[in-house]
């Protein structure tokens, strides 16, 4: 701690951001973390922007999130790639930025190619239903495969569902598939993802 506190006050970002994650006051985390992300380390920026989102004051805090999700994407697209999805679905929806369909689609498609199992997931779901593309359900369930091989549990859901509706898959495979999302699923919502913990309450709901 006293090495990461002497790295911080050189300024050096890294030394910031590890120094809030291990802070257990969350006034200091918060300090910490800002001044590393002032410092562009992308992890710590990624970090600030959860924060705001959820925080109480969405109006003003998810505005301020979307700023610093750029600014972690295009610091480091590679390791802060879930901030490059987070800003593709901002742009896809028009949240707190000017709608802009292909600039969301190629965030999401660099994020998918980097290895982002929501990234690939939250593309599937545009293509399969027609969202800001045009449809196409075949590319979908491909974008969705990649998605459950990233070991992404909605994805694997998806798979299996979409699959067996269109009779590309029987029962048994469909079961692997569903059993393997909702593990990962629960895994997720632990950590609060949210479209993870929205399968899985959907599948306590119907049972």
């Amino acid at each position: 701690i006293i090495l990461l506190n002497k790295a911080c006050k050189f300024a050096d970002g890294s030394g910031c951001y590890i120094l809030g994650l291990f802070t257990p006051d969350n006034n200091m985390r918060s300090f910490y973390i800002h001044k590393a992300c002032e410092l562009n380390n992308p992890l710590a920026c990624q970090n600030e922007a959860s924060f705001g989102k959820n925080a109480l004051r969405l109006d003003l805090n998810y505005k301020k999130s979307i700023e610093l999700y750029t600014k972690a994407c295009n610091l480091d697209k590679n390791n802060a790639v879930d901030s490059c999805v987070k800003l593709g679905n901002a742009y896809l929806q028009g949240l707190f930025v000017n709608k802009d369909d292909d600039k969301g689609l190629e965030l999401l498609e660099d994020a998918c190619r980097i290895g982002s199992g929501e990234g690939c997931f939250y593309l599937g779901e545009n293509y399969y239903y027609g969202k800001n593309v045009n449809k196409d359900q075949k590319l979908a369930l491909e974008y969705f495969d990649k998605s459950c091989n990233y070991e992404y549990g909605p994805g694997c859901i998806r798979l299996g569902l979409y699959s067996w509706q269109n009779k590309m898959m029987d029962t048994e495979h469909e079961r692997i598939l569903l059993n393997k999302g909702y593990k990962l699923c629960e895994e997720k919502c632990k950590n609060n993802e949210p479209e993870s913990c929205y399968d899985l309450g959907l599948n306590y709901f119907y049972g």
